[in-house]
């Protein structure tokens, strides 16, 4: 007679979750070695430390010195030890808890810097690991920080906080848009952070130079993700803030004074933008950016002198200048050229003779 050895099943692990009741698990809980339980040791340290700093603008409000003090040490101690964290899975079980205190950051003007490496950190890492983006995702922190970032962008008075708001919203809208850069949803995220730039700029004409120069630099870049085409949509307002910069370079001893080589840093990126998206794209002028040319020959006239003192700039310049005189009416020519001459004093007659030529 033949022998059966009946083999008993695995043990099933039973798990009393917050609600009562018993969950049956499918595979048996992680072991519990000593590297486990110290590592979610050190999860529960950030965790708690994330909670220490998710506090309400009135409580932020109201802290004594002594207690700012310790709140700074504190966010710095949590911004250290979130960077340490590599592994998505651990950033994962731990989000609930981070995002709230790194949102609470960013609203804060002491803690911002801390708040955008945290959240340039948890981004780089949610890029790698489709597992913890979905996480991000489901909890909706993707859209909460977005809003976030893009009110950052308007509050930002520092140009190393903008550049850094302006680098996270490209991180974040490719991490949106599961990296897709074709998808409407990208060019609508795009489209949204032109907006916010350009009505900043417009509301803050006369803000000093180094701001100046972060909002150009952060329009000039998302001007280039959007593409020739969809930038047309702004080309009135883009092309009167990049003229601007353009515009105060109507002597050389502008450009040679205390921030002087600030300026034609913003002179460079603006005449790049203009020549990369408006006057030199591949889909050639469009109607819209003829509409401008008499704004923009006033702009180069007027800048002139300025970007002859670069040689990276002078060929910038050259390049837009071509493009300009290239489908410039040459019935309008010495009517509009005299206008400069009377608003600015420049000396026209050899550019004037220059455009006559082409």
């Amino acid at each position: 007679m033949q022998h059966i050895t009946l083999i008993p099943p695995a043990p099933v692990e039973v798990r009393i979750g917050s609600s009562g009741r018993h969950h049956l698990l499918d595979e048996p809980l992680p072991q519990r070695t000593p590297a486990y339980v110290a590592r979610s040791a050190e999860l529960e340290r950030v965790a708690d430390l994330a909670r220490q700093l998710t506090v309400s603008a009135e409580d932020l409000a109201g802290m004594s010195k002594e207690q700012e003090a310790e709140r700074r040490d504190r966010a710095a101690q949590f911004a250290s030890e979130v960077a340490l964290i590599s592994d998505p899975d651990d950033l994962s079980r731990i989000l609930s808890s981070v995002m709230p205190a790194t949102l609470v950051l960013l609203e804060d003007p002491r803690g911002a810097y801390l708040g955008l490496d945290v959240t340039r950190h948890v981004l780089s890492v949610c890029a790698a690991a489709p597992s913890a983006a979905s996480v991000l995702r489901r909890a909706n922190w993707t859209g909460v920080l977005w809003t976030t970032l893009l009110g950052r962008v308007a509050a930002f008075e520092d140009a190393e906080l903008l550049a850094g708001a302006f680098a996270a919203l490209k991180d974040l809208a490719a991490l949106r848009n599961a990296k897709t850069e074709a998808s409407a949803g990208w060019f609508t995220d795009i489209g949204d952070v032109v907006e916010r730039v350009l009505k900043v700029m417009e509301l803050k004409p006369q803000a000093d130079v180094p701001l100046r120069l972060a909002w150009t630099r952060g329009l000039a870049t998302y001007l280039s993700l959007s593409g020739p085409a969809l930038a047309q949509q702004w080309t009135r307002r883009a092309v009167t803030q990049l003229c601007l910069p353009l515009q105060w370079c109507s002597t050389r001893a502008v450009v040679t004074g205390a921030r002087g080589g600030v300026l034609l840093d913003l002179v460079d990126v603006a005449l790049t933008a203009l020549v990369d998206v408006y006057l030199c794209p591949p889909i050639g002028i469009a109607p819209r950016v003829r509409a401008q040319l008499p704004r923009l020959l006033a702009a180069l006239i007027t800048a002139r002198d300025a970007a002859e003192m670069r040689d990276k700039i002078q060929g910038t310049w050259q390049r837009a200048w071509d493009a300009v005189v290239g489908v410039y009416p040459k019935d309008r020519i010495d009517v509009d050229a005299a206008l400069v001459r009377a608003a600015t004093g420049a000396d026209v007659d050899r550019l004037v003779e220059e455009m006559r030529g082409l």
